[in-house]
């Protein structure tokens, strides 16, 4: 892994397979697999990570038993205890959107690699640009001429980098 954002990730894929292993084959060591992956997402201090199995569970909740639910509440009460200060202080300039502050550039400057990718597609949108090559041209389609500016989506990256076509196949790759 390359970072904390990669690690929250996957986790976080790891936490849906445990759940989806859980559907199928109940076992109380899954129940422990699941609080120790929430644990270490707190861990991880990816916004992106928390917020995503946030929403997993927040869609899963209908399929999930009240025993599981309560267990998961108290590992997660725990994980909470165990979160350093730095976490929370981040974790408050990112929602203040505290001026000046790096988290807030992270996250503008994500938008704003986001917007570069989709100006890359809208100029090669047929055939892209290659694989995982529209960060390499990124500094020709935005006005500051930063260069390795990428997207954070796969959708948004596969359709500047492999166009229409690529895009297509991702996506039936995905309904298959």
């Amino acid at each position: 892994l390359e970072g904390a954002n990669e690690a929250g990730m996957g986790l976080l894929y790891l936490f849906a397979l445990v759940m989806a292993a859980q559907g199928v084959r109940p076992r109380k060591r899954n129940v422990a697999i699941l609080g120790g992956i929430s644990v270490l997402m707190l861990f991880t201090q990816s916004r992106a990570g928390i917020l995503g199995l946030l929403v997993f569970l927040a869609l899963s909740l209908r399929r999930i038993r009240v025993r599981y639910l309560l267990a998961s509440l108290v590992v997660l009460g725990l994980g909470l205890a165990l979160v350093p200060y730095g976490f929370w202080w981040r974790m408050s300039r990112s929602i203040m959107f505290t001026r000046g502050s790096f988290e807030v550039y992270s996250m503008m400057i994500r938008v704003y690699g986001d917007i570069v990718v989709l100006k890359v597609f809208a100029h090669h949108w047929l055939f892209g640009v290659g694989y995982l090559a529209p960060k390499y041209i990124s500094q020709y389609y935005n006005d500051l001429h930063i260069s390795n500016l990428g997207a954070e989506n796969l959708y948004i990256e596969t359709a500047a980098g492999l166009g229409i076509i690529g895009l297509g196949a991702l996506i039936l790759w995905f309904v298959r």
